[in-house]
């Protein structure tokens, strides 16, 4: 018997999952107008002092051994 009221539970709730979802499952078409931006300059061009900064963040945020 309980068994029973389980699998109905079940069943209720997967219809009640898809309520509201209709229609054929698709993939959208491939777009063909891309843009592409170019990559941002790289972080070595930042002055001595950002770098000198940054390895005081890492060295308080790694715990002493």
């Amino acid at each position: 018997m309980s068994v029973r009221i389980i699998v109905s539970a079940i069943g209720c709730c997967a219809m009640l999952a898809a309520c509201g979802q209709r229609g054929a499952l698709y993939l959208p078409e491939e777009s063909r107008n891309v843009v592409v931006t170019p990559a941002q300059p790289a972080a070595s061009e930042a002055p001595a002092a950002d770098s000198t900064e940054e390895q005081r963040r890492k060295n308080a945020a790694t715990p002493a051994k």
